[in-house]
């Protein structure tokens, strides 16, 4: 199968299926899937515009609202995560997943699909650790705060995939697991982001790569750090995980790459709900909090006292399918999808246009079709199982060990179509398309402003002493990626101000 992934979006959807149906067209290939690893931007209007966490002179509609709209269709069916920069009452609705516009599917909070045979997972936002074990305590509208603490990943989210017991074949996250730069050539990254220097060690998400232990999945693929960077990790059970950041879109960046994954034969091209997963998540509902304090997950310390186990029984996942009545009942419907806000630049009430905003109802339905396997949920195993090893927890992720990493000859992830990243689409027929995207991204993230003769020269500081500064003055800076971020948060923020 060929799988395009992509790196950040920050909706230049134009861009991006641009440069997808160019290299189809000179490499004569058919693209069967689009992962786009977080950052998205599914932004349908003005107001979706207002919650996406970046200073508002730097918000831009961009082009989803196209898509949503009916304006233009997906060429290629489009799963993505979410990252740190979203339309966060959009997003919100659809914590368990759901189609954002005809062709284009959120995998929501935490999630695992399958699409022709193949078993991919994800999971959305970046990893701050004073929000890690927290509930979703975030309502609408946000405030300063929420609008960013509502990207953060929980630890309720971790745990559910921990459960996962059964082979993954993609993962998808939009921050790095931490340590991963151990596994690559960690040079040749420093050398083109040098303030990653000071944070070697301490980069990325410590669940991220708990999860990579534990789970084993054949392909990771990230973004986040607008940088393209490979490497291979060997696990002690002798599999190994592909891993693969990607960048943003921009000419000469490496934002895209196709690959060929090899999937099942038989396999139908359709997205479906996998089994073990609604398991999953039907039996953990009752673990999810919308307290604003700290949750605790359970774990083998509470043997006896609460259910601790939650992964899914042989028996189980059969009953799953039995009610589902063969693999077409867990077919994930394309006809889901509802506008219910009025796009940016639509007359209400014309085709398919509400006349004022409603309710999203595939959350709804969605929980009405989980509630059908309630019986498999609560179905005892019939005899104990061989496995009585303890199962993963989410609440060591801070004791990961980050092993040495390969030698770089063996670093090289996937077996890629040459073409795929931008630095090898045809500047002519995709000139505009790039330029767009230039002065695009350009606007949505801007180098810092020159510094005035009265101010401290900012730009002289590490990474790390900025980020000290921006905490001492109670600042949050988990929207930053490069050092001139940094700065910029510095100098909008200045000593006094909160």
């Amino acid at each position: 199968m060929k799988v395009a992934v992509e790196g950040c979006a920050h909706g230049d959807l134009d861009a991006i299926y641009g440069t997808i149906q160019h290299i189809e067209r000179t490499e004569n290939v058919k693209i069967d899937l689009l992962l786009c690893c977080g950052d998205f931007q599914a932004v349908r209007n003005k107001d979706d515009l207002d919650a996406v966490a970046v200073p508002r002179k730097y918000r831009e509609m961009k082009d989803f609202y196209k898509y949503y709209s009916g304006e233009k269709v997906a060429p290629v069916l489009t799963i993505f995560i979410g990252g740190n920069h979203e339309a966060s009452n959009h997003l919100q609705d659809l914590t368990q997943g759901g189609w954002v516009a005809p062709n284009i599917y959120y995998m929501g909070l935490s999630s695992m699909v399958r699409f022709g045979g193949l078993r991919i997972a994800g999971l959305s936002g970046i990893y701050k650790n004073f929000d890690y074990r927290t509930g979703y305590h975030e309502k609408q509208p946000y405030n300063e705060s929420t609008m960013r603490s509502i990207y953060h990943v929980r630890e309720y989210d971790v745990f559910k995939m921990l459960q996962i017991d059964r082979p993954i074949d993609v993962f998808l996250s939009h921050d790095w697991p931490q340590g991963i730069m151990q596994y690559g050539d960690k040079e040749k990254l420093l050398n083109v982001k040098k303030f990653l220097r000071d944070e070697e060690h301490t980069l990325g998400s410590p669940p991220a790569m708990k999860l990579m232990k534990v789970l084993e999945p054949s392909y990771w693929f990230s973004a986040h750090m607008h940088a393209k960077f490979p490497a291979l990790v060997k696990h002690e059970s002798g599999k190994q995980t592909k891993f693969l950041a990607l960048s943003k879109v921009l000419p000469g960046q490496d934002f895209l790459q196709v690959l060929d994954i090899e999937s099942p034969a038989d396999a139908p091209l359709r997205l479906e709900y996998d089994a073990e997963w609604l398991l999953i998540v039907l039996s953990t509902l009752p673990l999810r909090s919308e307290a604003p304090r700290n949750v605790s997950m359970p774990s083998i310390n509470d043997a006896g006292r609460r259910r601790y186990d939650y992964r899914p029984t042989d028996e189980q996942i059969q009953m799953v399918h039995d009610i589902a009545g063969g693999p077409d009942g867990l077919v994930i419907p394309t006809d889901a999808f509802v506008r219910n806000v009025i796009p940016f630049g639509s007359r209400p009430g014309s085709a398919d246009i509400p006349s004022t905003p409603f309710a999203n109802p595939q959350h709804e339905r969605f929980m009405q079709f989980l509630r059908r396997f309630q019986p498999a949920a609560d179905l005892p195993p019939s005899e104990e199982p061989e496995d009585q090893s303890e199962p993963p927890v989410a609440e060591d992720v801070a004791d990961v060990e980050v092993a040495d990493g390969p030698d770089s000859a063996d670093a090289v992830p996937v077996d890629a179509v040459p073409v795929a990243s931008a630095a090898a689409a045809d500047p002519v027929s995709l000139a505009d398309i790039m330029a767009d995207a230039m002065s695009a991204a350009v606007a949505t993230e801007p180098v810092a402003s020159a510094e005035t003769a009265s101010e401290p020269n900012y730009g002289a500081l590490s990474a790390k002493e900025l980020k000290q500064i921006l905490q001492d003055r109670g600042v949050d800076f988990s929207d930053c990626v490069e050092k001139s971020d940094l700065v910029r948060k510095v100098q909008e923020n200045p000593k006094g101000h909160r």
